[in-house]
């Protein structure tokens, strides 16, 4: 496309999906999500759900989750809109791979939704996570926003998450700028949860300023 607006909730998924009632969880590989803007490509806001761009393995569904490939003149997630590679069965989360040629911004939170890029072993995961990597002539994030790999800690019946973080690569030609705080920091983090099993994912950052 020339330019490309996901709004007021909307989203673009590929999943593998969880059982429902007598019907049993999906299995199989999620297709890949690839995206290519000549111009502004605008992530934005929330409608009971954020406004997203998904791939990922549901509830012990079994298989892979996605790739999520992004190039773009610029492209802005912002008010709570998020970008995510997952996997909460028996199997590993795709990667996410940005590539900006002028600015990349990542801003603020949203009716309890925060602004972010991230890939994770969620709750009863068993896989390892997708890497993050990103290269932009300008990066901002801001106003609480976040770029995230973990392993997520056990919620209710469901066991912590196994397997390993994946690693988080920054490459950014000029100004990488990281800035404020909206309920939590804005952050660059790779996690592994309480109780989960596994490894945390190495950041690596080169900038000409940040």
């Amino acid at each position: 496309a020339g330019s490309l607006s996901i709004l007021d909730g909307a989203q673009v998924q590929t999943l593998v999906r969880q059982a429902a009632g007598n019907v049993p969880a999906g299995q199989g590989n999620a297709g890949n999500i690839n995206i290519n803007v000549r111009d502004a490509f605008t992530l934005d806001g929330v409608n009971f759900v954020p406004s997203s761009v998904i791939s990922g393995l549901d509830f012990r569904a079994t298989g892979r989750g996605g790739n999520i490939d992004v190039e773009a003149g610029s492209f802005s997630i912002t008010n709570g809109a998020q970008l995510t590679a997952s996997t909460f069965g028996l199997g590993d989360a795709g990667n996410i791979d940005i590539n900006v040629s002028n600015h990349l911004t990542v801003a603020g939170v949203n009716a309890g939704f925060t602004s972010r890029f991230t890939s994770n072993v969620g709750v009863g995961g068993v896989g390892n996570g997708g890497d993050i990597n990103i290269q932009t002539n300008s990066l901002s994030i801001t106003d609480g926003a976040q770029v995230q790999t973990l392993v997520r800690e056990a919620a209710g019946n469901a066991p912590a998450g196994q397997g390993n973080a994946g690693n988080i690569n920054i490459n950014v030609r000029d100004a990488f700028t990281l800035d404020g705080v909206n309920v939590a920091p804005s952050t660059v983090t790779s996690d592994l949860d309480f109780g989960a099993t596994g490894r945390a994912g190495n950041i690596d950052i080169e900038a000409g300023s940040f």
